[in-house]
């Protein structure tokens, strides 16, 4: 429960004092839309394929599943390694 306190506190600290400290200036370029001076010519908001998810997903699966299959493996070679012979 103090750890609980402590880390709640100090969260609440960092987040809070930036906001009291920082200078609150505003820039015109800065509130820009980009750095480089080009205003935007389109909507930002484009909508994706539900072909890119599904990659997106399936490389999530295998990725996964790798590594599962790594550390089984490990977790097997080091047992094979130990045992008497």
């Amino acid at each position: 429960m103090v750890y609980f306190v402590i880390a709640t506190a100090i969260a609440s600290a960092f987040t809070v004092i930036p906001f009291l400290v920082a200078p609150a200036r505003v820039d015109l370029d800065k509130s820009s839309a980009y750095e480089c001076g080009f205003d935007a010519f389109g909507d930002s908001r484009q909508t994706f394929s539900v072909s890119f998810y599904l990659v997106a997903i399936m490389y999530l699966l295998f990725d996964i599943e790798v590594c599962v299959w790594g550390c089984y493996d490990y977790i097997c070679y080091c047992l094979h390694a130990t045992l008497p012979k």
